[in-house]
């Protein structure tokens, strides 16, 4: 890779960089953290190697998943010295599978919105992002 010339490429040099750095250490430890935890998936024991899903979801109701999510963005965020943050929410793919015992039954419409904003005042409030 040709080093970078402009401002705007060592910058994003630097941020790959250190995005690089932080899934070393904690992308390995938030796989470690869900393979600890088979609970916090919204769907336990179903789609065995994922077959016919897009990809494992958690339960947002579990009352400790934020723990570790927010663990999670914030060391992230800090790393990269972000200003903005883009959740891409497809970690809640599947909502209100009727055998979550905390989800069933409940609007998935509503679940997702919950989430949203959850994420949302996180980043707000300990972050003072720019969240347009």
């Amino acid at each position: 890779m040709p080093l970078p010339v402009t401002t705007i490429e060592r910058d994003i040099h630097l941020i790959k960089f250190k995005f690089a750095r932080i899934l070393r250490t904690e992308g390995a430890r938030l796989m470690e953290q869900r393979e600890k935890h088979p609970d916090f998936d919204e769907t336990p024991g179903k789609y065995p190697n994922n077959e016919g899903i897009y990809c494992r979801s958690y339960c947002p109701l579990h009352p400790e998943v934020h723990r570790l999510i927010f663990d999670f963005i914030e060391e992230l965020a800090r790393a990269c010295e972000a200003r903005s943050f883009h959740v891409g929410m497809d970690e809640v793919f599947i909502l209100a599978d009727p055998d979550c015992p905390r989800c069933r039954g409940k609007n998935p419409a509503q679940l997702f919105a919950g989430e949203v904003k959850t994420l949302r005042r996180l980043l707000q409030f300990r972050f003072f992002l720019n969240l347009a």
